[in-house]
């Protein structure tokens, strides 16, 4: 039997507190037609992610500069 491969998706949740959690979530439909949910928190690397991009713009500009 072949299954479909899951698709991710990211999304930020808002906790209580007020912060923001980055997390990555998929649904997989099993064969007996439970639906099993996974996410994973992926807040680190988004913070990650946007210092290298700022990082990225920054080099550019001064390129520019130069």
């Amino acid at each position: 039997m072949k299954f479909a491969q899951p698709v991710w998706n990211d999304l930020e949740y808002q906790l209580q507190d007020g912060s923001i959690l980055d997390i990555s979530w998929t649904n997989i439909y099993l064969p007996n037609g439970q639906i099993l949910g996974i996410g994973k928190d992926i807040t680190a690397h988004k913070q990650s992610e946007q210092l290298l991009n700022a990082q990225i713009e920054r080099e550019k500009l001064m390129r520019t500069i130069a």
